[in-house]
């Protein structure tokens, strides 16, 4: 029973996570039909599309573990969020991609062009929550199961590939290149494209380095850290302050405030939990 409970629950903060990606990108397609913005309705659908191939495929289990509960899950998103913010301190008084680290990326370019034609607070809404975890869908959940799926094939065919340290290496590598190329959209931009290759690898490295070898002490990680990482990320290229203003000025705004707010709560209530055990 209590591993249904955790299960349940771990499934929830994904289940809400998903929502809140969703809400923007819709209203994005729904621009893009208003106004006959053929590329803003295609960049949504693309976007969308990310969010739900993990449960066109059966990848679910990827996304977060059996026996994941509500508070597991928050507590990863929170250690993700805090470690964004502690890698790149000075964005927190200089919000710029100048100020980030080599942890670090731009928001994506596309989207973030196109979103720019959205009202203020749907702007930042769709470059956080909408991007962020839309992204996380493709990059660190479908990508990186396909891979792995053919890797534990290919390690049937030849041992060396079995070897779950250089899957994950792999992994890493082909992923990191690949969100490198969709999310910078310009080659040109050498610093900006290593600096993604390095964000998506080591994303990679330590979500699924934890599920397959337990590479985290002390706490399990479970994808949620990704999307805490990369959500923070990109409220402190944007500049949080300037997003927390947008958001408080709407009452779905709010509502995030809440969430974000809530899931910190609901973290730290989970440090003090596997302290008392």
């Amino acid at each position: 029973m209590e591993n249904g409970e955790n299960l349940k629950g771990g499934a929830v903060f994904i289940f809400i996570v998903i929502l809140l990606a969703l809400a923007p990108l819709l209203w994005l397609a729904l621009f893009g039909y208003q106004m006959q913005n053929l590329q803003a309705f295609i960049v949504a659908s693309i976007f969308l599309l990310f969010l739900i191939l993990p449960f066109s495929f059966d990848f679910i289990k990827y996304m977060m573990p059996s026996g994941t509960g509500y508070g597991a899950a928050a507590l990863s998103f929170t250690v993700g969020a805090a470690l964004a913010a502690v890698l790149n301190w000075n964005a927190l008084f200089q919000p710029s991609q100048q100020a980030m680290s080599i942890f670090s990326v731009p928001t994506n370019f596309l989207l973030s062009t196109i979103s720019s034609q959205l009202p203020l607070f749907w702007f930042y809404f769709t470059n956080t929550f909408g991007a962020a975890v839309s992204e996380e869908m493709l990059f660190l959940i479908t990508l990186p199961a396909i891979l792995f799926i053919v890797l534990d094939f290919a390690g049937k065919q030849v041992e060396v590939f079995s070897n779950k340290y250089l899957q994950i290496a792999i992994v890493a590598a082909i992923a990191g290149v690949l969100f490198a190329v969709f999310h910078i959209g310009n080659l040109a931009l050498t610093g900006f494209i290593t600096s993604a290759i390095i964000f998506r690898a080591f994303l990679i490295g330590i979500v699924h380095g934890e599920r397959l070898e337990g590479l985290v002490p002390f706490i399990t990680i479970v994808p949620s850290f990704a999307i805490g990482f990369h959500l923070f990320n990109n409220m402190l290229v944007m500049g949080i302050s300037n997003v927390l203003q947008a958001f408080i000025a709407e009452p779905l705004g709010i509502l995030l405030i809440v969430f974000l707010g809530s899931t910190f709560l609901f973290g730290f209530l989970e440090i003090f939990r596997l302290f008392r055990r």
